[in-house]
């Protein structure tokens, strides 16, 4: 029961994000059309670190999805962790593109407050 009720709040949690990353994949196909147009060099203030925050939400998508897949109890929120895992893997994908002509090194692990996730998965083994 308590496993459950873990999963159910992790569902609704990456359910929560995942929404948000519909909002970041329009983001992102606007930001390309206007990336052809600037030239490569130094970045606004903010959107490095936003490519960060993005990068390293994007990571924890990607794990949840895995957990979710690999331990979901029902079939339909293992296929909700499959999705999970390959929407954000392609959103991640693409934001690297973009990071890397622009010259910004995005993290290769979740950080920062996209670590409670994955310290709470690893606590409760």
């Amino acid at each position: 029961m308590i496993r459950l009720a873990k999963v159910s709040a992790l569902m609704i949690a990456a359910a929560f994000i995942f929404s948000s990353g519909f909002a970041l994949a329009a983001s992102d196909s606007t930001k390309a059309g206007e990336s052809r147009k600037e030239s490569k060099g130094k970045l606004p203030s903010g959107e490095e670190r936003f490519m960060k925050e993005a990068a390293s939400g994007g990571l924890m998508e990607v794990e949840l999805g895995k957990i979710a897949a690999e331990k979901g109890s029902h079939q339909r929120v293992k296929e909700f962790g499959k999705r999970m895992q390959a929407d954000h893997s392609k959103a991640n994908t693409q934001l690297k593109k973009i990071a890397s002509s622009k010259g910004v090194d995005l993290p290769t692990q979740p950080s920062g407050e996209h670590t409670t996730f994955r310290r709470a998965q690893i606590d409760d083994g």
